[in-house]
């Protein structure tokens, strides 16, 4: 087995940072991407600890992030202020999202329907 085949089980195939299910169909698959937790532009290493099942979004929105004193956190408190890093980078970017879609609806030749909770 890769390695990397084992960080996805071992993170249940799961989006470290959203919680997505990157096993639900072929779409989720494919985005499935390795994240360095600790950057190594910032001291990280490729050890097999230090890297994170993410789908392509959260990837990008948390970049090469890391919080102040982050080489005196665990494993643990890092990927818990990740998350709520990409979790604030998800909100700022859901009303952007909703602002085109309120254009892109407003030209009348087509209509994006919003999912429940998207309004």
């Amino acid at each position: 087995m890769n390695w990397w085949r084992r960080v996805y089980i071992r993170d249940n195939y799961r989006c470290q940072y959203c919680g997505r299910n990157l096993m639900v169909d072929l779409d989720s698959w494919l985005s499935i991407e390795l994240d360095h937790l600790r950057s190594t532009a910032t001291g990280g290493t490729n050890d097999i600890e230090n890297y994170v099942t993410a789908c392509n979004v959260c990837n990008r929105l948390k970049g090469k992030w890391m919080p102040d004193g982050h080489e005196s956190l665990t494993r643990e408190d890092l990927l818990a202020q990740a998350r709520r890093y990409v979790f604030e980078r998800r909100a700022a970017w859901a009303s952007e999202y909703l602002s085109a879609v309120k254009e892109f609806n407003a030209v009348g030749e087509s209509t994006v329907i919003l999912s429940p909770g998207e309004t």
